[in-house]
C-alpha cells in the first residue's frame, strides 16, 4: 500500500510538471503564408507524378485551410466524404475528443480533393485519402497512411527556412479564423473543441451545416488572401483569378481558355 500511495505520488508530480510545459505558440506568420502555399506547390511540382511528397503536400495544404489534426485527415478515408453535399465526417476514433466532427468542404478543399480522387484508382486495395508509404514496402498496393511529413517539411525548411509543424497549422488556421471574424462558438465547433457544459447560452447556438460552411468559406479565403504573391493587393481582380486558376487542373483550365477565347472571336467578329 505504501509503494502505491509513493508511486501515485511521483504520478502526480509528474503530471504537475508536465503541466507546467509552456504551450507552444508558433504558427506560419501571415506575412509568410504565400511562401508556404507557393513552396508546397513547388515540391508538388518537382515531385514525380503521384509520389508520397506530392500527397503529403496536399495533405498540409488540407490541413492549413481546414484546422483539422495530422491523423484527423491522415487517417481519412473516401467513405467519410461526401461530395455530393459537400461534406467530410470525421468519425470519432479519429478524433483527440473522441467525438465525430463535420467539417464542410471549401472551394479550395474541394480542388485538392479532386485532386486525389483522380488518382484514386492507382491505389484500389485502399480506401485512404492520402496513401503513404512505408519504407519497407515500396509497394503503392500495400500503403498505409501517410505518418511522417518531415521530408516535405524538412524541404520547406531547407527551401525558404520556415519550420513548421502540422499542430502550426492548426493553430493558424484558428488564429486566421479569430482575424476573418468567425465567432468564438463557431471556433470551437470546427475544430471539435469541448465547450464549458455549464455556458447555458451556447447550448442554444446551434449552427448548422450551410451557416458552418459559409464561416469555413471565409477563413480559406482570408488565409488564400494572405497567401497571395507579396506585393500583390489581395483584393486585386488578377489576384483573386490567380487563385481561382490554382485550383483548377490543368484539363480545366484548357476548356476555361478555350472558352475565353472563343467569346473573345465572337466579340471581334
Amino acid at each position: 500500500a505504501l509503494n502505491k500511495r509513493r508511486a501515485t505520488g511521483r504520478g502526480r508530480a509528474q503530471k504537475a510538471q508536465w503541466n507546467m510545459v509552456a504551450r507552444r505558440e508558433t504558427l506560419i506568420p501571415q506575412e509568410r503564408t504565400a511562401e508556404w502555399f507557393a513552396t508546397l506547390q513547388t515540391i508538388r511540382a518537382d515531385a514525380v507524378t503521384n509520389t508520397v511528397a506530392s500527397r503529403t503536400c496536399d495533405l498540409l495544404e488540407a490541413l492549413t485551410i481546414t484546422g483539422c489534426r495530422f491523423n484527423e485527415l491522415a487517417k481519412l478515408e473516401w467513405s467519410a466524404v461526401d461530395l455530393g453535399r459537400g461534406y467530410i465526417k470525421i468519425p470519432a476514433p479519429l478524433g483527440k475528443n473522441r467525438r465525430p466532427l463535420v467539417k464542410p468542404i471549401t472551394r479550395h478543399l474541394r480542388a485538392i480533393l479532386d485532386r486525389r480522387l483522380a488518382e484514386r484508382h492507382l491505389f484500389p486495395h485502399t480506401e485512404l485519402i492520402w496513401p503513404g508509404r512505408q519504407m519497407n514496402q515500396p509497394d503503392p498496393v500495400a500503403a498505409g497512411p501517410i505518418s511522417d511529413p518531415r521530408f516535405v517539411l524538412g524541404l520547406v525548411k531547407e527551401r525558404i527556412g520556415l519550420e513548421v509543424t502540422p499542430h502550426d497549422l492548426r493553430r493558424g488556421w484558428a488564429s486566421a479564423a479569430l482575424c476573418a471574424g468567425v465567432p468564438q462558438e463557431a471556433i470551437k465547433r470546427l475544430m471539435n473543441h469541448l465547450t464549458n457544459n455549464e455556458d447555458v447560452t451556447s447550448g442554444y447556438q446551434i449552427l448548422d451545416l450551410n451557416t458552418l460552411r459559409a464561416l469555413s468559406q471565409q477563413v480559406e479565403d482570408f488565409l488564400l488572401r494572405s497567401g497571395a504573391a507579396p506585393g500583390k493587393d489581395p483584393n486585386a481582380t488578377d489576384t483573386m483569378l490567380d487563385a481561382l486558376l490554382s485550383e483548377l487542373d490543368e484539363a480545366e483550365k484548357r476548356r476555361l481558355l478555350f472558352d475565353l477565347s472563343a467569346k473573345r472571336l465572337e466579340r471581334v467578329a
